[in-house]
């Protein structure tokens, strides 16, 4: 909230697999229930052992940050902030200036600030990997009508390409903002959640609105997330009404699975990038862990 950015290492004790946080709560329930909006049968809580170490921190937006990613291979950092701006950090840019400690103590090193006309909602790295296209990064800011692609190819000098979010690219009117981003296993496809109970599957790099996802609920009031499945078959997308989420099937549009068990609003959703494993955070302090 002070526009401040954290880094910590998480330092597995006692033989843990670093998948808990110290002092932290984690609940696994069992499988994601049918339709059912219940908690998915007992719940097991078990206290984490791990230990959390700062290792730097930054303060380079005016605002609090929203929003941050990193690139596929760790080598980039993008945080977003309602101050207007996205701040980029890099790895390589850090262990370049000088010895072995100091890289160490400061992992990261800003290396170049984007400015935007509105407060920046969401970032997100597209490309790369088995996508075979250049590793681009993806700005979502609020009530704009395109999408920012920043290219990160050295020696481009982080050169802009805006790409309507309309499925007309000559409409310049929009009637909603994307407020979350999540790009596929692959980097080809990105989730965009809306202030408008939709999230739209865009390839990446273009406008046109591969699949639309409605069945969850959220307005310009809520935090709408959406996740992706290992295997790319399935977006998650938390919901305003029933304090949970909602599993799609991205080749059909519809919805296969709701889940509620939160006391509060989910205010985040993530996927184990292998394995079949779910992430929810809550405002009711939790985070949950689901099978599926």
């Amino acid at each position: 909230m002070d526009g401040s950015l954290q880094i910590l290492r998480l330092a597995p004790a006692g033989g843990g697999d670093g998948s808990g946080v110290g002092g932290s709560t984690f609940t696994r329930l069992g499988p994601l229930p049918r339709s059912s909006g219940g908690g998915g049968g007992d719940a097991v809580s078990t206290q984490a052992s791990d230990v959390v170490h700062a290792v730097a921190a930054f303060r380079d937006h005016a605002k609090y940050v929203v929003c941050a990613r990193w690139s596929r291979d760790g080598a980039l950092l993008a945080t977003a902030s309602h101050d207007k701006t996205v701040a980029l950090y890099s790895t390589a840019a850090a262990a370049a200036d000088g010895d072995g400690a100091a890289a160490a103590a400061a992992p990261l090193r800003l290396v170049t600030k984007l400015y935007f006309p509105e407060a920046v909602e969401a970032v997100e790295f597209v490309g790369g990997g088995a996508s075979g296209d250049p590793q681009r990064l993806m700005v979502a800011s609020r009530e704009q009508p395109h999408l920012v692609y920043v290219d990160l190819v050295d020696g481009a000098g982080y050169a802009q390409a805006r790409v309507s979010v309309n499925a007309n690219a000559w409409d310049a009117h929009v009637s909603f903002s994307v407020l979350g981003l999540a790009a596929s296993p692959d980097g080809r496809y990105v989730l965009a959640a809306t202030d408008r109970a939709r999230t739209i599957v865009y390839r990446a790099g273009h406008n046109a609105h591969i699949r639309t996802l409605v069945g969850h609920a959220a307005d310009a009031y809520f935090q709408p997330r959406a996740a992706w499945s290992p295997s790319g078959l399935t977006a998650f997308c938390n919901s305003q009404d029933a304090r949970g989420v909602v599993a799609y099937c991205v080749a059909g549009a519809r919805v296969v699975e709701r889940a509620g068990g939160h006391a509060g609003a989910v205010r985040d959703v993530c996927t184990h990038p292998t394995a079949r494993v779910l992430y929810t955070a809550s405002y009711d302090k939790s985070v949950k862990v689901w099978t599926y």
